[in-house]
């Protein structure tokens, strides 16, 4: 089953919620703010190939430029990416949506649906 994890104000998370509605494919909603992805689940996304890191960067939220990540992420590796994304919610991009092998961060209809046909 899929996990989405998202801010339930949050337009792109709303609109992928109701992608995955309408097509009816399952799925357990995760409020950020609530709690974050493990560091070891990101790890092993990382780590498959299954996303890269820093296409889960939300480079758009103030809390990028309070950490000053511009800076920092040249030098970031991918433990670093989970541990920041899993100590810092509103840095991941949203919706972040997983099955444990496969994920995908941001929402674009098309690219979305392809990858959770359901």
């Amino acid at each position: 089953m899929l996990t989405l994890y998202g801010i339930s104000t949050c337009d792109s998370c709303r609109k992928a919620r109701k992608s995955l509605d309408t097509r009816g494919v399952p799925y357990t909603f995760v409020n950020l703010k609530e709690q974050t992805p493990p560091a070891d689940l990101l790890q092993g996304l990382f780590d498959a190939g299954a996303i890269r890191p820093e296409k889960c960067l939300n480079t758009a939220g103030a809390r990028y430029r309070e950490l000053d990540l511009k800076t920092r992420r040249a030098t970031m590796t991918p433990a670093d990416y989970a541990a920041l994304f899993a100590a810092e919610g509103m840095v991941l991009k949203r919706p972040f949506v997983t099955d444990g092998t496969r994920a995908t961060a941001g929402f674009k209809a098309d690219a979305f649906d392809a990858a959770w046909p359901g």
